[in-house]
């Protein structure tokens, strides 16, 4: 808090020091990756705002590439007046060698939106190729559907519709004790799961705006990778409450 204090040279600011620091998705344990669109300093640019690399800023160094120049995406959407990474469809988009989950419970978190109607409708990024878990704002089930993919044959579907095209979008996927749930701009959304749906299995790369099967557009502001927990409670509105203020999400 700062506020004003009077002395013999007159009055100066005054800095609370006790005022807490704001929050960081680096104050949960867990975190494992993180992408930023709004940091410039996690980007190495070929030329212009066209993306080489997306650092990671977890520590973790799980930083994403994309060697052609064709095939990178670019910096230049806006969202509550921070960049954004535009990814226009494939071929275009990134990957990072994959890292295993420690355990069978993670979090992902994630703000993006859809810029393209149609099929392919499939994730904005994906945990390990799609044998893993690949949070998606519109399922391959008819196209009709919000949800994820879990071990490449399973969508965990819920009943609300897709998200609209150009709709920015909070998405959080969570697994633990072998149930998976999904919450769509902060609200728990009831789901269903068809298939065998292992949370493991991540044997390929990461990807952004899409998974080994097929890359749609995207426009991607911030991913979150929590492993090991199942975020909950203060935690789980703090990371939201950061998300959804920062990107201005419904």
């Amino acid at each position: 808090m700062t506020g004003l204090r009077y002395s013999n040279s007159g009055w100066s600011a005054d800095t609370d020091s006790s005022a807490p620091p704001p929050f960081s998705p680096a104050d949960v344990a867990g975190l494992a990756l993180w992408l930023d669109a709004s940091d410039p300093s996690s980007f190495t640019f070929s030329s212009g705002a066209v993306v080489s690399q997306w650092n990671d800023k977890s520590g973790n160094g799980r930083h994403f590439t994309q060697g052609t120049v064709v095939n990178q995406p670019s910096r230049t959407g806006v969202q509550n007046g921070l960049s954004t990474v535009i990814f226009g469809g494939a071929p275009v988009t990134m990957t990072a060698a994959v890292f295993a989950p420690s355990t069978a419970t993670l979090s992902i978190f994630g703000v993006a939106r859809r810029t393209a109607a149609g099929v392919p409708r499939r994730a904005f990024f994906s945990l390990g190729s799609n044998t893993s878990v690949a949070p998606s704002l519109s399922t391959d089930t008819g196209g009709t559907r919000f949800g994820a993919l879990k071990g490449g044959v399973a969508w965990v579907d819920t009943v609300q519709a897709e998200e609209p095209v150009n709709s920015w979008v909070m998405h959080t996927f969570r697994h633990a004790a072998g149930a998976s749930d999904i919450r769509r701009n902060g609200t728990f959304v009831a789901t269903t799961t068809g298939g065998l749906s292992p949370i493991l299995g991540a044997v390929g790369s990461m990807w952004l705006s899409g998974d080994n099967v097929a890359q749609p557009a995207h426009d991607i502001a911030e991913i979150l990778v929590y492993d090991g927990v199942n975020v909950t409670g203060t935690d789980l509105a703090n990371i939201e409450t950061y998300l959804r203020t920062k990107w201005a999400t419904p």
